[in-house]
């Protein structure tokens, strides 16, 4: 009794004061317990003592304190335990980087919504599931580092989480995939959501001072009729997906008939098209709007599918930057291309031909020797051929770029940058830039002739005169209409393509000699060549003058 006593009021002090310091940590548990019970042992055994002899008043009150302090122990042990359990079971069904649930959330959501539907338990409840899958978020990790890519990941769960309502769920399935579970949500509501997630998904990211910008298409499936499990839901979502990925739209809402016979195969499809060159060139000429003749083309990209016809870029090449193919791709372009213009040269067209690079081809440091290969191969000087990029790509990676751009220039290349005016590139990327073409974005040109001196005459007009003050050539595209073309002739362009001149065509129905497009009057011809052999440019935007003026005979670029 004498060495029990002591020894179960020091227990009973230690446990007392004894806290937990990392609750996700397995030993702690343990020693929680431990002290308590060795404590609730020693005054048992003092009562139990006390039981067959004599013991003081003292011991005993002390042994019962014992026992409640213990007792509390206890109740805070399992408390802890508790909270313990709960964090596990919340960080199992979250994701770490972005704060959204994961896959697990979603089955716990989507599991018994399907159970209940299949037995009959939840009648005239129904529930939307998005697919949502991000656009050119490759571009971000290879421009800016993955660091940048995670930000951007975790402050659009925010944007995502925000846009919904407390009983939608909301979860990141992986990289750069996520999904939106619409309770009690028909075709109507999960279409306005859609657009308000494409929305918030295409306002800018500021990552580090750097605004950066993704877009995203988003497959839609009603539940029910068209799954019986979660597995099924998201495979029908991520079939709308990809058919609004390739169809350019934002979304899509999944419909058996359509995308049971084209969807997931569509990226094996085309990566047989491009390993087997199955995909063909067309060519839309571009005019010189001094003499009225044509003096280069645009190669555009088609793809000859067997289900859905003649399949335009714009609805492909997403898939291609996916899937990895661009590297591929623009090399059969180039080379398709390039035997075309040598063809041309054969017999006497001396054309240029322009052709579309990407980033992704822009940052591959072997990029220029590829393309000087390309010409050598096809015996052609680099003043035949013009490399387009838009300003998105321009500013995507714009140190690398810009040093690829200047490797291209350094061969005698024309750079060009495409859908001028789309973007937001400031003066400050463009003077930077070794480019010598501006090509206007087509939604200026459209009705140019009918904007009776507004907004969108007085820009083409002030690029025009900026692009010249800077030596570089301009070229309008998407020209339908006569009053449009007279109209961009007197305000001085340089050269135009459109449904007016020409649709694009394959090489072999082109008409090269079908020249109709006015010449300016003589006078005014004399003042646009003055100023098209190009004034003092700075020496980041100027060509050379002799390969300038060569390039100026024959010209470049342009899509409709």
């Amino acid at each position: 009794n004498a060495v029990a006593w002591p020894t179960s009021i020091l227990l009973v002090a230690a446990a007392v004061w004894l806290r937990p310091t990392r609750a996700d940590t397995r030993g702690e548990v343990k020693v929680g317990f431990l002290l308590p019970t060795a404590a609730a042992t020693a005054a048992l055994i003092i009562l139990c003592i006390g039981s067959f002899q004599h013991t003081s008043r003292v011991a005993d009150a002390l042994a019962v304190a014992t026992l409640a302090t213990a007792g509390g122990r206890f109740v805070l042990s399992l408390l802890a335990l508790r909270t313990l359990t709960e964090r596990r079971l919340r960080q199992s069904i979250t994701d770490e980087l972005t704060g959204l649930g994961n896959r697990r959330a979603l089955s716990q959501l989507l599991d018994p919504f399907l159970a209940a539907h299949a037995q009959g338990d939840a009648p005239g409840r129904s529930l939307a599931f998005l697919f949502v899958d991000l656009n050119r978020f490759k571009e971000v990790n290879d421009s800016f580092g993955h660091p940048a890519g995670d930000e951007l990941l975790r402050q659009l769960g925010a944007r995502l989480k925000d846009s919904l309502r407390s009983s939608d769920l909301v979860v990141r399935l992986g990289g750069d995939e996520f999904a939106v579970a619409l309770v009690d949500a028909d075709a109507e509501r999960a279409e306005m959501v859609a657009e308000r997630l494409i929305a918030r998904i295409e306002e800018p990211f500021l990552l580090d001072s750097v605004r950066a910008r993704v877009s995203a298409s988003i497959g839609i499936a009603i539940v029910p009729p068209e799954a019986p499990d979660a597995a099924g839901i998201m495979a029908c979502a991520d079939l709308a997906m990809y058919r609004a990925k390739i169809s350019g739209q934002n979304f899509a809402i999944y419909c058996e008939k359509v995308d049971r016979s084209h969807g997931l195969p569509l990226v094996e499809e085309l990566q047989a098209a491009v390993e087997g060159r199955r995909l063909e060139l067309h060519y839309q000429p571009q005019v010189d709007l001094s003499t009225g003749e044509i003096v280069g083309v645009e190669a555009l990209l088609r793809w000859p599918h067997p289900r859905l016809g003649l399949v335009p870029p714009l609805e492909f090449l997403p898939l291609a930057e996916e899937a990895d193919l661009m590297p591929t791709l623009t090399a059969m372009v180039l080379d398709q291309a390039l035997a075309q213009c040598a063809a041309w040269h054969a017999v006497g067209h001396e054309l240029t031909v322009s052709v579309n690079v990407s980033t992704t081809n822009l940052v591959d440091p072997t990029f220029a020797d590829q393309v000087a290969a390309a010409l050598d191969r096809h015996g052609l000087a680099a003043s035949a051929l013009v490399l387009e990029i838009t300003e998105t790509t321009a500013i995507a990676d714009f140190d690398r770029c810009k040093r690829a751009i200047a490797a291209l220039r350094d061969l005698g290349l024309l750079v060009s940058v495409d859908d001028f005016g789309a973007g937001f590139t400031s003066l400050t990327y463009l003077s930077s830039l070794a480019v010598g073409e501006l090509k206007l974005d087509r939604t200026f040109i459209i009705g140019l002739a009918r904007a009776n001196g507004g907004r969108n005459l007085a820009l083409v007009r002030a690029t025009i005169a900026l692009a010249h003050a800077l030596g570089l050539r301009v070229v309008a595209e998407g020209i339908e209409d006569k009053a449009s073309l007279h109209l961009l002739t007197s305000l001085g362009c340089d050269l135009a393509q459109g449904y007016l001149i020409s649709k694009p065509k394959p090489a072999g129905e082109l008409d090269l000699a079908d020249h109709r497009v006015p010449a300016r009057p003589p006078g005014e011809r004399a003042r646009v060549r003055a100023r098209s052999v190009f004034l003092a440019p700075t020496p980041q935007v100027a060509l050379d003058r002799g390969a300038l003026s060569s390039r100026r005979r024959t010209s470049h670029h342009s899509a409709s």
